[in-house]
């Protein structure tokens, strides 16, 4: 929920979640992805909601408690520059390396947009 607006978003934001255990005196860290950045108004709220979170099972594995949980973000963009020095090397490289390290290099970038940067 941005701004009082539920935002879609596809099966594959939140396939962590799906299967994500956290056992008893644990944790663990799920990343989090939204509506592109662009999409968003200049400043707002962020509302998670996590619906039947199951928090206790009997001894055969069967559900006996469900939680919900919900976390607000309050939030301002702003419009950022940063200089960069480009580097610039010839040489060859496989063509799996050049696909992997381009498929790396635009996840990175998407996770940099993700975070507000």
């Amino acid at each position: 929920n941005v701004g009082g607006k539920l935002q879609p978003f596809d099966k594959i934001d939140y396939r962590e979640f799906l299967n994500g255990i956290v056992p008893p005196r644990n944790e663990t860290e799920f990343t989090i992805y939204g509506p592109p950045l662009e999409l968003l108004p200049e400043s707002g709220t962020v509302g998670i909601f996590l619906y039947d979170v199951v928090t206790a099972t009997d001894v055969a594995g069967t559900v006996t408690e469900k939680q919900n949980y919900e976390w607000y973000f309050t939030y301002t963009t702003r419009v950022a520059s940063e200089q960069v020095a480009i580097k610039i090397a010839k040489g060859f490289m496989e063509v799996g390396t050049f696909q992997q390290r381009m498929m790396q290099a635009q996840q990175e970038k998407m996770q940099e947009a993700m975070r507000g940067r």
